[in-house]
């Protein structure tokens, strides 16, 4: 219990964390009025994906945090382990923006905002998560990740988003179905040509977030 004080100290000492932490306290604002205004809980699902968004921001500050834990090789894979089954719920997060329209009982702006604001965090924690990862990854693993790790993992969350939404396959498959998940995955890099909808929509998250981390990386607050 201590250990998890101490950390929630150590986080909140970090000026991402504030500001990450209050972008979340308005999302679930934002759910629990409309729960309140409608009597539905039809968008209360995305407190949950929300949950999940952090897994993977958690695992990455509790390394980064904790340089000696970081420099155990083998603590260090189980936990990027980990942290590579949940990273691919942060830009699910946007996706949820699907869901516009479903349900009625308020404005169709309230819900694109909340929508919007749920998106965003899933987008803006997905690549603080990524970057503390990557800069853990170069520390630990050598300089060849410096050019490596971002390509791989950005190609690996538009497929992991494709295995959540489409498939709907979760973070937990990776323990609970783990034959079924493999499976998937083999079928649909031997037969492409199959799955070309799945490819299409798999090359599209990957530029899209390709694309915002070349604008996040190329801004002056993120600058080397």
């Amino acid at each position: 219990m201590k250990l998890l004080v101490n950390f929630v100290k150590d986080l909140w000492a970090t000026p991402v964390f504030r500001n990450l932490f209050w972008n979340v306290v308005v999302a679930i604002l934002f759910v629990a009025f409309r729960i309140w205004y409608t009597t539905s809980n039809a968008y209360s699902m995305l407190l949950w994906n929300l949950f999940l968004a952090l897994i993977p921001y958690g695992v990455s500050q509790w390394l980064q945090l904790r340089p000696a834990l970081a420099s155990n090789k083998a603590l260090f894979v189980f936990f990027f382990a980990v942290w590579l089954a949940f990273v691919p719920n942060t830009f699910y997060l946007a996706t949820d923006m699907y869901h516009l329209g479903e349900v009625s009982g308020i404005s169709l702006w309230y819900d694109l905002i909340m929508l919007i604001l749920f998106a965003w965090i899933g987008i803006y924690v997905g690549f603080v998560s990524m970057l503390q990862m990557e800069s853990l990854t170069i520390c630990y693993w050598g300089q060849f990740w410096k050019r490596a790790f971002m390509p791989i993992m950005i190609v690996l969350n538009a497929i992991g988003i494709y295995l959540g939404r489409v498939l709907r396959f979760n973070s937990w498959d990776v323990i609970h179905e783990p034959m079924q998940l493999v499976a998937a995955l083999l079928d649909l890099f031997n037969h492409p040509l199959q799955h070309k909808s799945a490819w299409v929509l798999i090359a599209g998250f990957s530029v899209f977030i390709g694309l915002v981390y070349k604008s996040i990386r190329t801004s002056s607050v993120f600058q080397k």
